[in-house]
């Protein structure tokens, strides 16, 4: 009989036996993993919930600054309503964060000129004035040498005005220039001529210089300026030029009928039709007219017909005067 038997009460101490083994198996593997987890969520408890002392001590121990830290803190707890009014972090911010602080673009960084560039290269702005479309203002381009001479000698001859716009004065005529400005004549500034700009500030350069040389020449600082055709600007340069200019106080001054004695094959007979019919087109748009000469040392054809110019539009009831920051014409 079985039950009862040595054999029955040797597999029920047996059954116990294994029975609360394999029990206490089960509780032990269970209770291991839930200490693992509820360590792991403690862990994560503790890195959301460090104290602030604790968070400075790490960044210290990183070679951060008090006043960087400081810096900080508050960027990150003041209240942001767009990427665009986020403070910029500093170096050791940015080695915290991951955020990397892109530098200005090299386009942000020459199109804008500061204001205390050339400090001393500034114009009083004054109300501009319309001329009549019986007016000639008289303009020439380039350098005071020889030709500009003889220039101011037909201008003082036939009694009339214009404008010098400077690009050079040679050493042998920084009289002619005090002369002409003592005559009358108006003084601009011409810079750039056959050179090539990227920046407003390079062009800036380059007319603080010429502008500094007419002024300590002829005691008289010219207001007035033109661009050279012949100087490479983009046109959002040239814009940042004749914004940050007008914003100086200068006028520019360029020109709507042009003798033409710029051309290779000028003579005196074009140079006269090239002229005259220009400024007729002027009066018919009922528009003043600023007439282009050159005046460098290359254009002696000008000066021998410059003359006959003023001599045929006098003659045909047309009026001189010197374009100043007050001239107000339709170019």
């Amino acid at each position: 009989m079985y039950f009862g038997s040595v054999k029955f009460f040797r597999h029920l101490i047996l059954t116990v036996v294994f029975g609360w083994l394999g029990i206490a198996t089960v509780l032990a593997v269970f209770f291991a993993v839930k200490c693992h987890m509820l360590s792991s969520e403690a862990k994560d408890s503790s890195a959301d919930t460090m104290s602030v002392e604790e968070y400075v001590a790490q960044m210290e121990q990183a070679g951060i600054t008090d006043e960087e830290i400081i810096g900080y803190i508050n960027s990150k707890n003041a209240p942001v309503t767009s990427t665009e009014e986020t403070a910029p972090k500093t170096e050791a911010q940015s080695a915290v964060s991951e955020d990397v602080i892109e530098p200005p673009s090299e386009e942000t960084v020459v199109s804008a000129v500061s204001e205390e560039l050339f400090h001393d290269m500034y114009s009083a702005k004054v109300d501009k004035k319309a001329a009549d479309s019986s007016t000639v203002f008289l303009t020439f381009e380039g350098d005071i040498s020889e030709n500009a001479s003889d220039i101011l000698i037909i201008l003082k001859r036939q009694n009339v005005n214009g404008a010098f716009f400077i690009s050079d004065i040679s050493p042998d005529y920084k009289d002619t220039l005090i002369s002409a400005c003592e005559y009358g004549c108006t003084l601009g500034v011409l810079a750039g001529e056959n050179k090539s700009y990227l920046s407003a500030e390079e062009y800036l350069s380059d007319f603080h210089d010429t502008y500094s040389l007419i002024t300590n020449v002829s005691g008289t600082a010219p207001s007035i300026y033109r661009i050279p055709d012949t100087a490479e600007i983009s046109p959002q340069v040239r814009e940042d030029i004749v914004n940050e200019l007008d914003r100086r106080g200068f006028t520019e001054i360029g020109y709507n009928a042009d003798s033409g004695d710029a051309s290779p094959s000028a003579g005196w007979q074009s140079i006269m039709d090239s002229s005259t019919k220009a400024v007729f087109l002027n009066q018919m748009a009922d528009k003043a007219s600023i007439l282009r000469f050159h005046s460098g040392k290359d254009f002696y054809t000008s000066v021998i017909t410059a003359e006959d110019v003023i001599t045929e539009l006098k003659a045909e009831g047309y009026k001189f005067a010197a374009p100043d920051n007050t001239t107000e014409t339709e170019q």
